[in-house]
């Protein structure tokens, strides 16, 4: 029999061949998108799971501003804050210029272990009085690093065109629980006041509230180291007081790689102690101006007794000062 003419076989074998390649490229395509679709699938779970494990609480924080020098000691006057007409004379000091710098690290090493929704407002006192004179600019320049962590920007001084001062004469304690509330929704707030007006900051947060003890200087409260945390409860779209033990402070205290009884410039590379309000609720400046920067701090929790998630590091005694400090945490925690 004769053969089939050389074109008509090459001709046959090219569709054989396109066919084969054609089978081979259409297997491949739904092989691809099988494991893709699988991959995207696993992708939607690993996703749903890890927001379910990972939804924050939103807070806000009042904290007390940093030390400053004493009011007998005289300030040039400067602007209070930048772009201010206004002049201040109030300061300050290294170890509380230190301190602020602070805030970024403890808080966000608080946040990690609490769940807790990152900060992304922060507000201050103004430093400008109602009747249009210099104040106190300590809290916004406790504030201020923090605020340009997050915000990129100073701290929030104003509410609706309206000061923010520190007995909330002009933005109402309803105003501001009204602006507190409306930010929980992007995250958490940092609020930096003073002394004297702690006490109303508080209850403008939850109506009634008398957990931060009116100013008495005696008794150093409120404490410079207080931390007191304020859990939005989103359901009933109200704020959860902090618990405050009976000893004038808070639950959670701020708590610093150096103690008044170790050498100046002698930091801890582990152990953080949390000073009690009058005898060390401030960082002692016997640290000396040239090693503030070896300072570090973080926020502990006073009642915890055992080790747990949000609890990683129990206080334990400090022995060489029991009487100053209600104890000291470990970052990163010991063995237990």
């Amino acid at each position: 029999m004769n053969s089939l003419p050389a074109r008509l076989r090459r001709a046959g074998d090219g569709w054989a061949n396109s066919y084969l390649n054609n089978w081979r490229i259409d297997l491949n395509i739904r092989d691809v998108l099988s494991s893709s679709l699988v991959s995207f699938c696993s992708l939607l779970l690993l996703t749903s799971s890890a927001t379910a494990q990972t939804a924050c609480t939103p807070v806000v924080y009042a904290f007390r501003h940093a030390e400053d020098v004493s009011s007998d000691v005289v300030v040039p006057p400067y602007a209070c804050f930048p772009g201010s007409s206004v002049h201040c004379t109030t300061k300050l000091k290294p170890t509380g210029t230190e301190h602020a710098n602070l805030y970024v690290e403890m808080i966000t090493s608080f946040e990690s272990i609490k769940n807790y929704c990152p900060v992304a407002t922060v507000y201050s006192v103004n430093p400008v009085l109602p009747t249009g004179g210099g104040g106190t600019n300590n809290p916004f320049y406790t504030a201020r690093p923090l605020a340009n962590t997050v915000m990129n920007a100073d701290p929030i001084i104003t509410i609706g065109g309206m000061n923010l001062d520190e007995f909330l004469t002009r933005v109402t304690p309803t105003i501001l629980l009204g602006e507190l509330k409306n930010k929980m929704t992007s995250g958490s707030a940092a609020v930096f006041w003073t002394s004297d007006g702690l006490h109303d900051l508080g209850k403008a947060i939850v109506t009634g509230f008398e957990g931060i003890p009116v100013k008495n200087k005696a008794e150093g409260v409120p404490p410079r180291n207080a931390v007191y945390v304020f859990e939005y409860d989103a359901e009933n779209g109200v704020f959860d007081p902090p618990s405050v033990p009976p000893s004038n402070s808070t639950q959670y205290v701020q708590c610093f790689n150096f103690a008044s009884f170790r050498a100046a410039g002698s930091v801890s590379s582990t152990k953080y102690y949390c000073g009690k309000a009058l005898p060390a609720g401030s960082i002692s400046e016997s640290i000396g101006d040239a090693n503030v920067y070896k300072l570090h701090g973080r926020i502990c929790d006073t009642l915890c007794t055992s080790v747990s998630d949000t609890c990683p590091s129990p206080l334990k005694t400090v022995t060489e000062s029991p009487a100053n400090y209600y104890g000291y945490c470990e970052s990163p925690p010991s063995s237990q």
